[in-house]
């Protein structure tokens, strides 16, 4: 008997610690539930959804960000919906989805709060016509930006921008009155690559003398800005003044000595100037670093022969026809050049004879 009451409340005290632990468990969970649901309701406001939203975007997760935009979007009434619009425009444009962008950008205009926000989309826009190379559309985005513009340095990259799809449809007056216009607005002097774009413009205007001033300025600004001194090589070239065209070329193998461009442009300017030992060595050096560019061994094959080393000039147009079957000049040449050498071998077998 009491065995059998002592069982009988081991029974029951263990059937009350299980059932405590239950109850214990079930508050735990109820507990974690509650605390679970009431962070997600905190990150259900607009102003959460909109500041992760631009987080996940800014950190380049994009499709998350979006999501955020989303469920902003769906929000009513909300006072972010015309940026929320404008960010996942952003975020479609960084996913290179460009009729989402334009689609949320034409949006975000029609319900644009206030002048200066209403600017910047257009422009944003603007980028996305630019980028599906409708550059009328382009254009007219960028115009309407600048009609409204808040502040003179977005101002200036608005007509930064507007330069630039002008220079993509070739109207190189425009482009360059543009670039000026905005070098002119520009609040702080880092204007450098307004000034490099229009220096290729005038370039290819052949106006070599405003070229040479707009990369000159460039290089004052950024000492190392390569492509500057590269251009402005070119433009030396073009007004026939190797030595300068040579110095640029000189200083860009400083910067990049892989650049192979810059080592094949400075032999053609030593060649101009008759110096073929040198154009020879750039060359070689160039081979070096393009071993299956065909043009450089046609360069340096017309450099030898030149000197009169026909069977160097001979081996070198047989490579440039090997890379490129269809060089007809690199053929042409070498058919002259094999005629040369046997022309040569003649007269020297004459010679050697005594005869002539």
């Amino acid at each position: 008997m009491k065995i059998f009451i002592k069982r009988g409340n081991y029974i029951i005290i263990t059937v009350a610690l299980v059932v405590f632990v239950l109850l214990l468990t079930t508050c735990k969970r109820f507990e974690s539930v509650v605390f679970i649901n009431s962070a997600i309701e905190q990150v259900q406001t607009a102003e959460e959804f909109f500041a992760r939203g631009i987080r996940f975007t800014l950190n380049g997760n994009f499709d998350q960000g979006i999501i955020d935009f989303d469920h902003l979007i769906q929000l009513n009434p909300n006072p972010n919906l015309a940026k929320a619009y404008n960010w996942r425009g952003y975020a479609y444009y960084k996913k290179q989805d460009y009729d989402k962008a334009i689609s949320d950008y034409t949006e975000a205009i029609r319900i644009a709060p206030y002048a200066d926000f209403l600017a910047t989309v257009y422009h944003s826009r603007g980028n996305m016509y630019h980028e599906k190379q409708d550059y009328d559309k382009a254009i007219s985005d960028y115009t309407e930006a600048i009609r409204i513009a808040p502040y003179a340095d977005f101002l200036a990259t608005v007509y930064h921008s507007r330069g630039n799809t002008y220079n993509e449809k070739q109207n190189y007056d425009k482009a360059v009155a543009d670039y000026t216009e905005a070098i002119r607005l520009r609040l702080d002097p880092n204007h450098v690559h307004i000034c490099y774009r229009r220096g290729n413009i005038y370039y290819k205007k052949q106006d070599y003398d405003k070229a040479i001033s707009d990369y000159t300025e460039v290089i004052r600004l950024d000492p190392n800005y390569m492509y500057a001194y590269r251009n402005r090589g070119l433009t030396y070239y073009k007004k026939q003044n190797y030595d300068k065209a040579i110095s640029d070329y000189t200083e860009v193998i400083r910067l990049a000595p892989n650049y192979v461009h810059a080592y094949r442009n400075r032999g053609l300017t030593y060649y101009k100037k008759q110096d073929y030992d040198k154009a020879i060595s750039d060359y070689t050096e160039a081979i070096q670093l393009a071993p299956n560019d065909a043009d450089l061994y046609f360069l340096r094959g017309s450099a030898y022969y030149i000197k009169q080393k026909y069977n160097k000039a001979i081996a070198d147009y047989i490579e440039a026809i090997r890379l490129n079957p269809n060089d007809a000049y690199a053929k042409e040449f070498l058919e002259y050049v094999l005629w040369q050498r046997q022309q040569e071998r003649y007269y020297k077998t004459l010679s050697d004879e005594g005869i002539g």
